[in-house]
């Protein structure tokens, strides 16, 4: 989808990143990223450095069924149980807060 931007659409997101102007990336994200609404699933894929080779997929609903948006916190719940508190956990090196929603992270 990236690619075909135009070079003006292209600066615009890549520029607002750049300057942290998130109204100009957002305006240009929002043409690339379908509402969470049209999501169905968010891949989630866990690898666990207590158990060499672990690699567990995981679709998980960005919405609940009361069209809420999840979060990081409910996706970890939902494959950890009671023990998701406990884990330590990043996305591409970085530790996301477990507030944020599902389909930001998709």
């Amino acid at each position: 989808m990236v690619n075909n931007l135009s070079v003006s659409d292209s600066n615009d997101l890549f520029g607002g990143v750049q300057s942290h102007d998130f109204g100009r990336f957002w305006a240009i994200n929002d043409k690339l990223i379908p509402p969470s609404s049209e999501l169905r699933h968010v891949p989630v894929r866990i690898v666990r450095r207590d158990q060499p080779g672990f690699v567990q997929l995981e679709p998980i609903a960005p919405l609940s069924p009361d069209q809420q948006e999840r979060t990081l916190g409910d996706a970890l719940a939902d494959c950890f149980g009671a023990l998701a508190p406990l884990k330590r956990f990043t996305i591409e090196g970085v530790s996301p807060s477990v507030d944020t929603p599902l389909a930001w992270l998709g």
